[in-house]
């Protein structure tokens, strides 16, 4: 929800529904800089928001705010820190503005240029944050989130340990059966999706009398699969992920090549605060894909940049890691790798991208 949006009598209902967390799209604690970056609330808003919500009686919500923001100091990201932390949310996101091309946000600004702030001053942003709300108690469980003990947002956490999930709603992303598709983004695609998803529904139900074993054709073309791109009309043919694609019947999605999916398991994995677990990555993907990683990252653990942990997440040496590498992970010693907080985290695309490069070579 952002600011300014709903009232007490809307959360109610949304309440009385089933509806049991919030996260709330705060952003900045400045007037001025909300209205820099196209926000629609003001702070006037941010607090009877924050009313409504401790007034409602729910214990599990969010707040959200950006870093980096153009003309943002550090002492106005401070004083934003310190009002969430004020605010009692049991559970924080922190995110580094991203400028994306294409947009109006992106034709006003250019990343490190002014008034946007310097790689330097980024990496300030984040490293006060991790201070300060490692301080107030909040634990850095992910990337860009922090949370009160248990509090972690299941809704990343499926994200993050790459499980399956729906979305629902315009442009909204899901993850099933290893297909990853987008629903439409424009309401009149998406009405007409959700008229033939109901007929579907409706074939479903006609054919639940068939044997389990009857043909393939009578079962393909079901509810499921996608939403990438637009209505595949007026032809039948296979797709990508092996299903048949009927009239006008479904979206077509993509699945994920089995190189796609290591590589998610390490970026996910490494955006983890519990980072990558060594015995799980071993099972499923082999002992040398797990090498091929772990030598690619042993210069970082000799930085400091990457951790080794044992069993009882004690952090190991870099010649414990070494002893490692060196014994073909027959030495089970090392049973998660993550990246140190917050330098680590800092340099998570290129750690990651590193490891990704190993999965190439020879």
């Amino acid at each position: 929800m952002d600011p300014g949006t709903f009232d007490a009598s809307s959360l109610s209902s949304f309440l009385s529904l089933g509806v049991n967390r919030v996260s709330l799209g705060v952003q900045a604690f400045q007037n001025e800089l909300l209205k820099v970056c196209g926000r629609a609330h003001c702070l006037d808003h941010v607090r009877e928001s924050l009313e409504i919500i401790k007034s409602s009686g729910l214990e599990n919500w969010s707040l959200d705010l950006i870093s980096s923001l153009p003309n943002q100091s550090l002492e106005m990201w401070e004083e934003s820190l310190r009002a969430a932390i004020e605010s009692g949310a049991p559970h924080l996101s922190v995110y580094d503005l991203q400028v994306e091309e294409g947009t109006k946000f992106g034709a006003w600004y250019k990343p490190g240029q002014s008034p946007l702030p310097s790689e330097e001053e980024s990496a300030m942003f984040y490293r006060k944050a991790w201070e300060l709300l490692s301080k107030a108690g909040y634990e850095h469980y992910e990337i860009s989130s922090y949370c009160k003990r248990g509090m972690e947002c299941k809704h990343n956490m499926g994200y993050w340990l790459n499980k399956p999930y729906y979305g629902f709603g315009l442009g909204a992303a899901s993850y099933v059966g290893g297909i990853r598709f987008t629903r439409s983004r424009r309401m009149k695609d998406y009405a007409r999706y959700v008229e033939l998803l109901e007929s579907e529904r409706t074939r479903e139900k006609e054919i639940e009398g068939l044997e389990r074993g009857g043909s393939e054709s009578e079962n393909k073309g079901m509810v499921g699969v996608t939403v990438i791109g637009g209505l595949e009309r007026g032809e039948e043919r296979e797709s990508e992920s092996g299903r048949l694609v009927g009239r006008e019947s479904v979206w077509e999605g993509v699945r994920e090549s089995e190189s796609e999916v290591v590589m998610d398991a390490i970026m996910l994995s490494l955006r983890m605060g519990r980072g990558l677990e060594v015995a799980g990555f071993r099972g499923r993907f082999g002992e040398e894909i797990l090498e091929r990683v772990c030598r690619a990252l042993r210069p970082y653990v000799e930085s400091g940049h990457v951790l080794p942990l044992d069993e009882d997440r004690r952090t190991l040496s870099a010649v414990d890691f070494v002893r490692f590498c060196e014994s073909r992970m027959q030495n089970k010693s090392v049973e998660y790798i993550r990246l140190s907080d917050p330098d680590g985290f800092l340099l998570s695309n290129e750690l990651i991208s590193v490891a990704f490069a190993s999965l190439s070579s020879s």
